[in-house]
């Protein structure tokens, strides 16, 4: 067997169940970060050096997040081009920003250090992902989609995306009382279209696999066989809970499916 000289990240929006992935990596002996989060994310407080071991801490030092500067600076060469929609042209051709590359770079740095198999998972990734691809084009890239009705029943850092200096406007909404679950929602819904029309829009690496969670659980076994041979590595299968499938069924009616419904097409979700 040959020594193994995988790289992977996952790009998925947070809440979409990519947990799960990032537990099956670690069981299988790939290495993840120096610290991982109970989501098994790798943290960027941790990247720079300092531990923040509550939610509520990491919210108020989002600034301090290697990865989370890194995607405000990609932001800033999105243009919005409508209510929700946006335009990334001009980042895909743009060169990228010497600080860009020097805060993924520091991000990654313990990662780039440990031998192979190895990789990290963070949602927000995903905010900077046509730059990421150029940069580290040899990656492997598992890109994690789940129906966003489950989704959007919870709340996630980047439901606001002017945290990361994302062109949105949510004026309309700010005229409701800001708790509004229905607000909230829409927010949510927002978010996980601006992220999955960047993927959709962005030229893809040549290592890239799209997995859907719904499939991932209902049909473990031929999921982690077709996972295992895009990394060309053993997988060990883990034990799923089908019922993580569809809670929306169970839920009040979802606020902004219809902003979602030609991807929510694209991905297959009637």
């Amino acid at each position: 067997m040959t020594e193994s000289t995988l790289t992977t990240t996952l790009i998925g929006r947070g809440h979409s169940g990519t947990r799960a992935f990032c537990k099956l990596l670690v069981d299988s002996g790939v290495y993840m970060g120096p610290t991982l989060s109970s989501s098994y994310c790798y943290s960027p407080i941790n990247a720079y050096g300092r531990f923040v071991g509550t939610r509520v801490a990491l919210r108020v030092t989002v600034a301090e997040g290697a990865m989370y500067e890194a995607a405000r600076i990609f932001a800033r060469y999105v243009d919005r081009v409508g209510e929700v929609e946006w335009d990334f042209s001009r980042a895909e051709k743009a060169q990228i920003p010497e600080r860009f590359i020097e805060l993924v770079d520091r991000y990654l740095a313990p990662i780039d250090a440990s031998p192979a198999p190895r990789g990290w998972k963070l949602p927000e990734t995903i905010l900077m992902f046509p730059w990421l691809t150029r940069l580290r084009p040899d990656i492997h890239y598992v890109h994690w989609v789940r129906d966003p009705r489950d989704v959007l029943l919870h709340r996630h850092l980047t439901d606001d995306l002017t945290r990361f200096d994302v062109p949105a406007d949510y004026s309309a909404l700010r005229r409701r009382w800001v708790w509004d679950r229905e607000v909230k929602q829409l927010r949510r819904a927002i978010s996980w279209k601006y992220q999955h029309d960047l993927v959709k829009q962005s030229t893809k690496p040549k290592n890239w696999l799209v997995v859907r969670f719904e499939d991932f659980v209902l049909d473990h076994e031929n999921e982690i066989k077709r996972i295992s041979e895009f990394l060309d590595l053993p997988l060990v299968p883990l034990q799923v809970n089908r019922g993580a499938v569809g809670r929306w069924k169970n839920a009040p009616p979802i606020a902004g499916l219809d902003l979602l419904r030609p991807l929510m097409d694209h991905y297959g979700y009637p």
